[in-house]
């Protein structure tokens, strides 16, 4: 019998981005991976069921396909991305997605960047002192300006994930 390295499995699968809404990459990954062992189906809302055959022992197995996600507010004129707080504003502290990975879903293709916010030598004395509100976190993609942005096919809606490397 083949040996299953379960850790490669389980980073494949968590580096497959998956914003919520957006999560049919994942769900294909998983069709094409136990549909050569299982009977699969799709719902009409997205689940995706594969029955093993045979007489052994029923086992069920959930599993959620998407992620949390953060969308695009609006692009400043210089190529930043203002970001929701999307569907994780009750579980993300901002300050713990500064200086993290993120990704950003384009029309096309992909954008890697880093999410970012102003730090202390642009920010005037009183704002020093506020603290760092979810929309105060912006991701930077690299871009010049707002066209750039644009052209990558980014806008306002793209959905934005914290996209960490999965390691041992």
């Amino acid at each position: 019998m083949e040996s299953i390295d379960y850790f490669e499995v389980v980073k494949r699968y968590t580096e497959i981005p998956g914003p919520a809404g957006h999560e049919h990459r994942v769900q294909k990954q998983f069709i094409q991976d136990i549909e050569p062992l299982a009977e699969v189906k799709e719902t009409n809302v997205g689940n995706v069921i594969a029955n093993l055959p045979g007489d052994g022992q029923k086992l069920v197995i959930f599993g959620h396909a998407d992620e949390i996600a953060y969308y695009v507010l609006s692009i400043t004129d210089n190529g930043f991305l203002h970001i929701s707080k999307g569907r994780a504003n009750k579980v993300t502290y901002p300050y713990t997605l500064v200086g993290q990975k993120a990704l950003v879903l384009g029309d096309e293709t992909d954008i890697r960047g880093a999410f970012i916010s102003a730090t202390g030598h642009v920010l005037k004395p009183d704002e020093r002192e506020k603290p760092l509100e979810p929309w105060d976190v912006l991701v930077d993609i690299g871009a010049e300006d707002r066209d750039e942005v644009e052209k990558l096919g980014i806008h306002v809606g793209s959905p934005i994930i914290w996209n960490p490397l999965t390691e041992r």
